[in-house]
């Protein structure tokens, strides 16, 4: 008998053992997932996991975004606080810029080392902000106050915001303008527009980004009052018409309506017209066209007066049935 392959076999067998026996540590390593970003008109939110907690204590976590495609919490970013387990977690963004691509990932921090989830890319655009100018007060025959309104911004950023006026239409950001900055809230803003020349002048609001510009309504400022005649809508010996003021000018307006005339293609306050009494702001109108014979065509046209001028739209015609 061999006892010295046997001493050695033994050895072998014993070291085995001692080795399978040995306790091995699992190393816990933090991570986390980008799960989903939902755009809900301009409002926009983001979704991730964590899904380990790590050796440490994680201190702080949420979302990082960019218009770069990878984004660090060195750029836009939430925090939502420290975190004891895995769960999901929700962040509302700020400061997006419609029209450009953005970038976006979870992150975790221990303290130590940031670790950051998969990339996710999304582009909102401006189409569901509410944006109106819907003031304008004459103060002199050159000088004018108007306003807008800016709604449902949600998660979104403009560099720039104001109201441009050029006396030829549409004005743009080319003309003359106002700016106030940087804007990333629903707001209401009112700009002096003042030593204007004599004449008529057209006017709107602008947002500015690195995406385009968004442009309100365009609203019209005259030294002198200024309507316009719109459609007529005929119901057999009665009709409807639809105006609109376009500039108040400086005095206030005391009436307005429409006039008509079956003899004369220059209607005038002299002849029949309907009076809707004083305005004060711009837009729309309709009032109503009563007493007219059947077969006819009539000339009628929008009118205005500050008491002391009268000021008319185009002349239109319309027949009756």
């Amino acid at each position: 008998m061999d006892y010295k392959k046997i001493i050695v076999l033994m050895s072998g067998v014993f070291i085995a053992l001692m080795v399978s026996c040995e306790k091995f540590d699992i190393v816990r390593v933090m991570d986390t997932k980008t799960d989903s970003i939902e755009i809900n008109s301009s409002k926009i939110v983001a979704y991730g996991t964590v899904l380990d907690i790590g050796e440490k204590k994680i201190i702080q976590h949420g979302h990082c975004w960019s218009i770069n495609k990878e984004p660090t919490v060195n750029d836009y970013k939430t925090e939502l606080g420290g975190i004891v387990e895995r769960d999901t977690f929700i962040s509302e963004l700020r400061k997006i810029i419609p029209g450009v691509e953005h970038y976006i990932r979870s992150y975790i921090f221990d303290g130590k080392e940031y670790v950051y989830g998969n990339t996710l890319k999304f582009i909102v655009t401006a189409d569901d902000i509410e944006f109106s100018t819907d003031s304008l007060t004459s103060l002199t025959e050159t000088n004018l106050l108007v306003s807008s309104s800016v709604y449902n911004i949600g998660s979104m950023n403009f560099e720039d915001y104001g109201h441009c006026w050029s006396q030829t239409d549409p004005p743009t950001i080319d003309d003359a303008k106002s700016a106030f900055g940087s804007l990333d809230s629903n707001k209401t803003f009112t700009t002096a527009i003042n030593n204007l020349n004599m004449g008529r002048y057209y006017i709107r609001g602008y947002l500015k980004s690195a995406g385009g510009i968004v442009y309100s309504n365009t609203v019209v400022f005259e030294s002198v009052i200024s309507v316009e005649t719109g459609i007529v809508d005929v119901q057999q010996t009665k009709a409807i018409a639809y105006g609109a003021i376009r500039s108040l000018g400086i005095e206030p307006i005391r009436d307005y309506g429409h006039c008509w005339s079956l003899q004369t293609s220059s209607p005038t306050l002299n002849n029949e017209h309907n009076s809707l009494g004083a305005i004060s702001k711009l837009g729309p109108y309709s009032g109503d066209v009563d007493g007219l014979l059947p077969n006819q065509t009539y000339y009628i046209r929008a009118y205005a007066t500050d008491g002391i001028h009268v000021f008319y739209g185009e002349v239109i015609s319309f027949t009756t049935n």
